[in-house]
């Protein structure tokens, strides 16, 4: 649990990675959300070679949304979406509380990427961080994975469009598992 709390706040200081803090601040960060039992400095390597990985890399991109190969997110995007006029904005560890259903649903939610034209809102990006170990004997362990954090990452789309007034289709979402250096994208239609 200590591990995943010192990764989920280093990714927390990424808006998007041509801008990653110095290792000293890194190292400062590890530091206050770890124990005496974690080595500060083989945290910050790890999160540096987790931010290496291509799957991990490209997610962290604007070029990701703004010029996007990714089924998931051109799903999610209207025919009125054009690059020239999108802007992208960013919310790392997003809380939200929610009327859902009628009982009330709260989390956090790793990173939403909001895209706009304008000042209209097209669609929403949930990206959930996540440290599991992966059974990489197993081929279907990131599908069963992704399978056990579904109703999550449902409970999360229906708050960013309870929040935002924004369709479910026009919501992706996506699990990084980041130790594995992997992506498992949620159709906005699932």
């Amino acid at each position: 649990l200590a591990r995943g709390t010192v990764i989920h706040g280093l990714f927390e200081e990424i808006e998007w990675i041509e801008k990653i803090p110095t290792d000293l601040d890194l190292l400062k960060i590890a530091k206050r959300l770890g124990d005496e039992i974690l080595d500060a400095h083989s945290q910050v390597t790890d999160f540096r070679r987790m931010l290496e990985r291509k799957e991990i890399a490209n997610v962290l991109m604007p070029a990701y949304y703004l010029s996007p190969n990714e089924e998931s997110v051109i799903e999610s995007l209207p025919d009125s979406f054009n690059v020239e006029t999108a802007q992208l904005e960013v919310h790392n560890e997003r809380t939200f509380i929610v009327s859902d259903s009628g009982q009330m649903l709260g989390g956090t939610i790793d990173r939403l990427v909001l895209i706009y034209c304008g000042d209209q809102l097209l669609s929403a990006d949930i990206v959930d961080f996540k440290t599991d170990r992966l059974d990489t004997a197993d081929p279907d362990a990131l599908e069963k994975r992704a399978k056990h954090y579904q109703p999550q990452i449902q409970a999360y789309r229906r708050a960013v469009s309870s929040i935002f007034n924004l369709e479910l289709q026009h919501i992706c979402a996506r699990l990084l598992f980041v130790d594995a250096g992997l992506c498992y994208s949620f159709s906005p239609q699932a």
